[in-house]
């Protein structure tokens, strides 16, 4: 939390950097998903790309027009997308967004055990 929530993000505006970091992991109780990032855009706290519209594509073009790093998505309309923001100091109340696409990798087997009486 030094340099703030999810602060190495701000180092893929280096494009060797968002390179090499565009894959991640994210689970959940039932699943998990690799991560594909394709876009690092710079924008206020207070941009319309925080109002998630109904039509991706609108949204879609929002990240691009402000991405330090984009990389044209796959997505189609069933897809999930996770975006990470965190404090950018580019201008006052500037945000860094990480998008990525999520990919289902596997169910999650979960165990349950019963308490024998």
């Amino acid at each position: 939390m030094q340099y703030g929530m999810f602060g190495d993000i701000r180092e893929f505006r280096q494009r060797e950097q968002f390179d090499k970091h565009r894959y991640g992991w994210l689970f959940t109780k039932e699943d998990l998903y690799l991560i594909d990032f394709f876009a690092l855009s710079i924008v206020s706290a207070y941009d319309e790309i925080y109002d998630i519209p109904s039509d991706r594509s609108k949204w879609q073009e929002c990240l691009k027009a402000n991405s330090v790093n984009y990389i044209e998505p796959e997505l189609n309309d069933d897809d999930s997308v996770v975006v990470l923001s965190t404090c950018a100091y580019d201008f006052e109340n500037a945000r860094a967004l990480f998008a990525g696409k999520l990919i289902r990798k596997q169910k999650i087997n979960t165990v349950t055990t019963e308490r024998s009486s």
